[in-house]
């Protein structure tokens, strides 16, 4: 799935995004304070939790700026239930 937008564009979040994400991910390890799973031991460890992070109850998309052209974050959607 690819979701398209002015700044940014998301993708399902998969093991070809992880070089991008780990890069600029690994400035500083405080942004794992309140976000789960990481940090991370490096770009290989990065690249096998993103190759099976989304599942029944919980998509990631890997966010692509617009401006620089590179995968620079991930968002989750928890639990989503269209019946609800």
């Amino acid at each position: 799935m690819r979701l398209a937008g002015r700044y940014a564009v998301l993708e399902a979040l998969g093991a070809q995004h992880a070089a991008d994400i780990h890069a600029a991910n690994s400035v500083s390890d405080a942004i794992w304070d309140y976000i789960h799973p990481g940090p991370f031991d490096g770009e290989a460890a990065y690249r096998d939790w993103a190759a099976g992070a989304s599942n029944a109850a919980q998509q990631y998309y890997a966010i692509c700026n617009l401006e620089s052209e590179r995968f620079e974050g991930v968002a989750s959607f928890m639990r989503i239930a269209p019946e609800a």
